[in-house]
């Protein structure tokens, strides 16, 4: 029974596990990553988690390493090879039948279409838009080996310039009008050999170079034992396919198995009833083989079940494919998984997609933080202080002075007095001795003149010398407590960061992981750093063992035989298809011969002209 979560890996910043759900998978997953990073360990981690689970799933890969270390880890389990089918075009011994050209859809001219895209995909990437005559000759070619139950081998039969008869056999009984009249054209008997090449010149070379390769006819080539695809997706099998390029098949050819695989894929879902039964479609290197229809296939296999695992190194890849493939993937492939070494180009359009929504321009630059003083608190200080010093001084003085003083003073002074006095004798009783009435009187008259005159002049000089010495030392303690205010610091922000700012911050996080790292984006969630799990080596299974492996599961598929056998096939069924282009050639004689022979009508003679 399929599980309704998938183990993804572990938070590297919570060490919580992370899953992804049913809902989250049917939107399909791009996983990017250079070499070495641990991308294609984690491409065989979800594998495992599939096959244990009993998902149906198909993994294309075209190095061929992927495609053996699951072999090898099947092995090691020991794990039933009942629903196992491999496809290995460089296989020797074996073959596995695919029939693009088997009608999988309702509307045939869809399929047709669709494998014109593939080819053209291929075949130099080119616009069939602009090659509309290589686009009408492939349309027709496709259209009528379909329609008459064959397979790409039998374009030879179609594109031969000389072959008319076969092309009328095959082309005989085509049912769409639009077609029928293309090849009534090619097959008629005015177009010359050398025009019927000038048209079809460009598809027989491109053709030509994929059906010479033996190992693709015997591929293409088969049409009983060929791969069911509708079975394959609804009872849940498991599809390895190792596209590797080397000596047995080319680059090209591989690529062009590898995108109608896709497509072949793609039209089958789509005729699946809605919300079947999910089927995995694991591509590696998924540049190689997706067209411009890629996004229709995310778009609406999602509602029939089929969901896309598309792996890649760098996104050049998608754009070299085109610019619809590249914006298709970009967009609908919700779920992205990107592990390091990244071009600062990728790392700058993958951070802007994945980190965009949760970019937060009010994030502060904390680098640049400042103390700023937000409040102030009573606090007691302790004071105390000590103090030592020590002093010499050292004095000599000298010192001479001279002094000069003159002075002159100059004074006269005039003066005169004049007096007159009277008396009387008493007696000692106080009486009034005035015997004879005695009394006394006197007159005194003086005049006095004084003139002087000084003149001095002193000069003095001294001299002084002096000499001093002293030392000091001294030693002075004081404490205390004094109330003061506390400033309340806190470090607020100054600056934020700018858009450009956070998108670096980003670029750094996807370029600088190391290996069996990545960032996954989840449809819903936030994009979360993530460890991959460690994807064991199986030792268990050695290279013998699993080439027993191969070898049974190869016995076991009815999509699988003998190259032998596909070869015996292959001959006996083109034998029987020139029987019966040969009996069409004699019934055609046949019927001409017989037709009564070609009679020209008689010619009317002149009337003579009127006399």
């Amino acid at each position: 029974m399929a599980m309704e979560r998938l183990f993804l890996g572990t938070n590297f910043d919570t060490a919580r596990l992370i899953y992804t759900t049913g809902e989250q998978r049917s939107t399909h997953m791009q996983v990017i990553g250079s070499t070495g990073t641990g991308k294609s360990k984690f491409l065989e981690h979800l594998i495992r988690e599939d096959i244990r689970a009993g998902n149906g799933l198909c993994l294309i890969d075209p190095h061929g390493y992927l495609y053996n270390d699951i072999l090898k880890w099947l092995d090691a389990i020991k794990w039933p090879t009942d629903k196992i089918i491999l496809f290995d075009p460089s296989e020797n011994t074996y073959t596995t039948g695919f029939n693009p050209l088997r009608l999988t859809a309702k509307d045939l001219s869809y399929q047709v279409d669709a494998m014109v895209k593939a080819c053209a995909k291929v075949w130099g990437g080119e616009d069939t838009d602009r090659t509309p005559l290589l686009k009408r000759c492939l349309r027709i070619t496709f259209h009528a080996l379909a329609e008459a139950g064959l397979t790409l081998l039998e374009t030879q039969h179609l594109t031969s310039p000389t072959k008319k008869a076969a092309r009328e056999f095959i082309t005989s009984d085509i049912k769409d009008p639009i077609i029928k009249e293309q090849w009534d054209y090619f097959n008629s008997e005015k177009l010359t050999i050398t025009r019927f090449y000038e048209e079809f010149g460009s598809t027989i070379n491109r053709l030509m170079e994929f059906l010479a390769a033996e190992r693709i006819r015997m591929i293409i080539g088969q049409k009983d034992s060929t791969l069911n695809f509708e079975k394959i997706m609804n009872e849940g099998y498991v599809l390895l396919v190792n596209l590797s390029s080397g000596r047995s098949v080319s680059s090209d050819n591989a690529r062009l198995l590898g995108t109608l695989l896709v497509n072949d894929l793609f039209l089958t879902a789509t005729e699946r009833p809605p919300k079947s039964k999910p089927f995995y479609l694991y591509i590696d290197e998924c540049s190689l083989f997706i067209n411009e229809d890629i996004g229709r296939i995310l778009d609406e296999g999602r509602k029939f079940g089929f969901h896309l695992i598309l792996a890649h190194q760098h996104l050049a890849q998608l754009k070299k494919a085109g610019e619809e493939i590249y914006h298709s993937v970009m967009t609908d492939a919700k779920t992205k998984v990107v592990f390091g070494g990244l071009s600062p180009e990728d790392a700058k359009i993958l951070a802007e997609l994945m980190f965009l929504e949760e970019i937060d321009l009010d994030e502060h630059k904390h680098s640049l933080d400042k103390p700023t003083v937000v409040g102030y608190t009573t606090t007691w200080l302790k004071n105390y202080s000590r103090t030592e010093s020590s002093t010499e001084i050292h004095t000599e003085a000298r010192a001479t002075s001279r002094t000069t003083a003159e002075s002159r003073s100059k004074g006269e002074a005039r003066g005169s007095t004049s007096g007159v006095s009277s008396g009387m004798t008493y007696t000692a009783d106080g009486l009034l001795f005035d015997l004879n009435r005695v009394v006394s009187r006197g007159e005194m008259s003086s005049e006095s003149a004084v003139s002087s005159q000084m003149r001095g002049y002193t000069e003095a000089e001294s001299q002084m010398e002096s000499e001093s010495e002293g030392t000091g030392y001294g030693t002075a303690e004081s404490r205390g407590e004094s109330e003061a205010l506390l400033p309340i610091l806190e470090y607020v922000p100054s600056a934020t960061y700018s858009l450009q700012d956070q998108i670096f911050k980003a670029m750094r996080v996807l370029v600088s992981q190391p290996t069996r790292h990545a960032v996954v984006k989840l449809p819903g969630m936030l994009t979360k750093k993530m460890r991959v799990p460690m994807v064991k080596e199986s030792i268990r299974s050695s290279d013998e063992a699993a080439i027993r492996y191969r070898k049974k599961c190869y016995q076991g598929s009815e999509y699988n035989q003998l190259v032998k056998a596909a070869r015996q096939e292959i001959a006996q069924r083109q034998q029987l298809l020139l029987e019966h282009i040969q009996q069409y050639k004699l019934k055609k004689e046949e019927a001409k011969d017989k037709e009564p022979a070609y009679r020209q009508p008689k010619k009317k003679l002149k009337e003579e002209p009127k006399k």
